[in-house]
């Protein structure tokens, strides 16, 4: 019970944070955005870890703590979800039906270029017809999008300010990570996981090297 609870706290403080953020029209910080993603994936993966492991046989001292490489394996999927949105428009990736939520790439864009911020803002936070937004990418090259953003001069920005490049780099250091999480996990037990090495490779498919 506790821990369900513990976990089912965290996850809705981190959409109470979500929330805010859409109510005020807010863009946080990456660091602000990581945190709630760990809060709400992260604790669900956290939670299964943390009921499995409550379950087993073995010695609480022989245990190794998988609650790390849970965090990360929900930030990677998070985070890639973001990524590859803005690669296929047409997934049916559920978060992005319309483009419009906040995400790890347009965040890194808002701080690469401040003085897109408003724009940014608007196009997410104002419900409103993209195709009366005024902007296309022609204008686009003469005027960052004028005093408006659609989708279209969106994804031209993320990539002209190296925004979508920055998010890859944030991959494979979580990947980075990951490898060095399994690394442990195994010399603890002494014993490779073929498993797990298995599930990583399989988070990878999609993503450019």
């Amino acid at each position: 019970t506790d821990i369900l609870l513990g976990e089912f706290n965290r996850l809705y403080a981190g959409h109470s944070r979500e929330l805010t953020w859409k109510y005020n029209a807010c863009i946080p910080s990456e660091a602000e955005y990581l945190s709630v993603v760990d809060d709400t994936t992260g604790s669900l993966y956290t939670l299964l870890v943390k009921l499995l492991q409550a379950e087993s046989c073995l010695p609480f001292h022989c245990k190794p703590d998988l609650t790390p490489l849970a965090t990360l394996l929900a930030r990677f999927v998070h985070v890639k979800e973001d990524y590859l949105a803005f690669h296929n428009r047409e997934s049916k990736m559920g978060r992005f039906s319309d483009a419009r939520v906040l995400s790890y790439p347009v965040i890194r864009l808002a701080n690469i270029k401040p003085d897109s911020r408003a724009q940014i803002s608007r196009y997410l936070f104002e419900r409103k017809d993209a195709s009366k937004t005024g902007c296309s990418c022609a204008e686009e090259k003469k005027d960052p999008c004028g005093n408006s953003v659609n989708y279209s001069c969106l994804v031209l920005l993320l990539r002209e300010y190296g925004a979508l490049s920055a998010t890859r780099e944030l991959l494979r250091d979580i990947e980075d990570k990951i490898e060095r999480e399994v690394m442990q996990i195994e010399k603890l037990t002494g014993e490779v996981n073929p498993l797990i090495r298995k599930l990583i490779a399989g988070l990878r498919e999609g993503l450019l090297p």
